[in-house]
């Protein structure tokens, strides 16, 4: 028994001392304490860093909507176009995977030609949209062999159902025109 009782003893003292250590001493009666200085700002609140203390960072705003898949169609167009409709389709996947246009008719050789359609001039599966914007480079046929380079960039709005953004066009290497255009969700 007095085994088992110096044991216990030994045990009590070494937890006892395991506790004062991961205290810090524990002051010179064994609680812990403590002190406050006063912000060095002339608050009432400790600045950032002060005394250990620090502000909580604000909430971060939760992501915008990603933009809803289908067929876009742009609606209005700004700087002289000559493109009736162009559309974009968003996939589901949050790309653009292809595009198509519509415009004044003209004779290429024996044919006549007024709508088309191309695929993004990004990767294969299509131009990705990051942080809902996007940029892509596009290569539309004029006609009589000559092209239209067309730099399409774009933003989607937080809802996911509005986007608008720039265009400029080039027509082999020249440029051509630019302006701005404005799309609703499908």
């Amino acid at each position: 028994m007095k085994k088992l009782i110096s044991l216990t003893l030994v045990v009590v003292m070494v937890l006892g001392c395991i506790s004062l250590v991961a205290c810090n001493g524990g002051g010179e009666d064994g609680a812990t304490t403590a002190t406050t200085t006063p912000p060095a700002n002339g608050g009432t609140t400790p600045a950032e860093g002060e005394n250990g203390v620090t502000t909580t960072p604000p909430e971060e705003e939760p992501p915008p909507t990603p933009p809803e898949p289908g067929e876009w169609t742009i609606t209005r167009w700004t700087g002289p176009t000559e493109f009736r409709v162009l559309t974009f389709t968003v996939s589901p996947f949050i790309l653009i995977t292809g595009y198509s246009y519509q415009y004044p008719g003209f004779w290429s050789g024996n044919l006549y030609t007024d709508h088309g359609s191309c695929r993004t001039a990004g990767p294969e599966y299509g131009e990705a949209i990051i942080d809902n914007q996007f940029t892509d480079e596009l290569r539309i046929p004029r006609g009589e062999g000559l092209y239209w380079d067309l730099v399409f960039q774009g933003e989607f709005d937080e809802t996911g159902t509005h986007a608008s953004g720039t265009w400029e066009a080039s027509l082999e290497g020249s440029p051509y025109a630019e302006g701005t255009w404005e799309a609703s969700a499908p």
